[in-house]
């Protein structure tokens, strides 16, 4: 089995414009890979070329070099085992649990930080805003209840606001306060 071994998809290399992001333990898996099906086809024999890894800085520790070593490491284990069709199988069944699974929990932390907003707006409006008035709804503001539809939900600070009147009323509270600020 012939092997180009290319390190540039690393995740840390500049030449795969962040496209693919690998780390050394999945070029160490990739050549775990390609080793069991060089068992199953052609007797365990492998040939590997490099051909690409191009973030050398940082001598030894650098990602290239990790990836190297991971890839020659994986190479010299003593690995009989043979590719298989069922192997694979399950292995991808895995995978999508695993991915369903975050995707689930991400779903769930969504939904609590969707109820947790919720429990803020409500305490917002409950309290009221003093000093600011929604510009009618031809204007752009919160449509009134006995239109037929309910008002909107917005985003905090994401209604119109008018500008005079709460101007107005900063004036007044100034002037309440001995035009101190």
């Amino acid at each position: 089995l012939s092997d180009l071994a290319g390190f540039d998809a690393h995740a840390k290399d500049d030449m795969n414009s962040g496209y693919i992001g690998l780390l050394e333990c999945d070029y160490e898996w990739v050549t775990e890979e390609l080793v069991k099906i060089a068992n199953r086809h052609c007797e365990g024999r492998v040939v590997s070329v490099l051909e690409g890894g191009y973030r050398i800085h940082g001598a030894t520790v650098s990602p290239f070099a990790r990836s190297v070593a991971a890839h020659v490491r994986a190479l010299g284990y003593q690995n009989h085992k043979k590719w298989s069709r069922e192997e694979q199988v399950r292995e991808k069944e895995r995978e999508e649990r695993l991915e369903a699974e975050k995707l689930r929990k991400q779903q769930e932390e969504l939904q609590r930080l969707l109820a947790e907003r919720q429990d803020l707006d409500d305490g917002a409006n409950a309290a009221g805003v003093e000093g600011v008035t929604a510009l009618p709804a031809e204007d752009g503001g919160l449509r009134d209840e006995d239109e037929g539809q309910a008002p909107k939900r917005r985003r905090r600070g994401g209604g119109a606001v008018d500008y005079k009147a709460l101007n107005e009323q900063l004036e007044k509270e100034r002037a309440g306060n001995g035009g101190e600020s």
